[in-house]
């Protein structure tokens, strides 16, 4: 009788504690990034941005042996992290350790109506087991890894290689020339370029202010040099000369960055501009630009060159 008794008590206890170890709810996180969706689903499954933000892959040996289907294994001793599935909109990543493992669904959507904002929700299974097992770190570093990426996508610096700012638009009239060369001849180019400018302005009585260019690759062994000279007066000059005269509306928005490293990777710079500004639904209302500090511009393109970088937007 009492075996019965105790049968009759002790088993519905035993499968209420089995109940709640195993028993799997559903836990989701939330982090609002500054990027559109489709640049917010890149952040999510290329593994070149994924060390950028999951602290413990940050230095991973990536096996990209399945790229073909857009799959690939980032590795850290016993943990491991993988793409399993990705869509326009969710990704699907999995984390593991030697004893344990956790499937993590990313979905993405406006956050707040805004075009250039993305909410991003995680969501994975858990149970009270995994205090016990290991599992439930897998899920803790996940979520301290979300909050990282949130951290990665508001830092340009991290994102874009450049501190980019707002700015207004000062200088808003430009003498302009430019000339298509291989590569290789950008510092007699860019000293013949100002020249024309400088006596194009002195035969014209105007006094020229800040000096600007952008080089742009065309080519595979050619590259396109545009150089600029501030002025005040206003010139009339056909637009198919070769020095023409260029504006930009005063007071309109500018993308500005400091730029430091090779002269040769600035037009690395403006495509970094171009990217934040395609980001965040920028129009682009000029070529972008850099802002020489110095009255020197007799650069080599190996020389590390320290000055400012725009990008005009609408």
């Amino acid at each position: 009788m009492l075996l019965k008794r105790t049968l009759f008590i002790g088993l519905p206890l035993v499968l209420i504690v089995l109940v709640a170890l195993y028993y799997p709810v559903t836990e989701t996180s939330e982090v609002s990034l500054p990027v559109p969706i489709e640049r917010a689903i890149r952040l999510l499954t290329e593994p070149g941005h994924i060390k950028k933000w999951y602290p413990p892959f940050t230095a991973a040996d990536t096996d990209t042996s399945r790229q073909a289907e857009k799959q690939w294994i980032l590795k850290n001793g016993t943990l491991q992290l993988s793409l399993k599935s990705a869509t326009t909109i969710s990704a699907t990543l999995f984390l593991s350790n030697a004893t344990q493992e956790a499937a993590f669904f990313y979905h993405t959507s406006l956050d707040s109506g805004y075009i250039d904002q993305t909410k991003v929700t995680m969501s994975c299974k858990k149970n009270w087991l995994g205090n016990f097992n290991g599992r439930n770190k897998l899920i803790d570093l996940a979520t301290e890894s979300l909050r990282s990426l949130e951290t990665y996508a508001a830092n340009t610096v991290r994102l874009y290689g450049l501190d980019i700012r707002h700015k207004e638009v000062t200088d808003s009239a430009y003498l302009f020339t430019q000339k298509t060369i291989p590569r290789g001849s950008v510092k007699p180019t860019v000293e013949a370029l100002y020249a024309e400018l400088d006596d194009f302005a002195a035969a014209k009585k105007i006094s020229g202010g800040a000096r600007i260019i952008n080089i742009k690759p065309v080519g595979a062994d050619s590259i396109r040099i545009s150089v600029g000279l501030a002025i005040q007066q206003y010139l009339n000059l056909p637009l198919n000369g070769k020095i023409t005269y260029r504006t930009m509306p005063f007071g309109k928005k500018l993308l500005e960055a400091p730029f430091k490293g090779r002269y040769a990777a600035l037009p690395q710079a403006f495509h970094a501009l171009e990217q934040y500004a395609r980001d965040h639904r920028l129009t682009n209302m000029a070529i972008p630009y850099g802002k020489f500090a110095t009255g020197r511009h007799d650069y080599e393109e190996g020389d590390i060159i320290d000055m400012m970088v725009y990008y005009p937007v609408n």
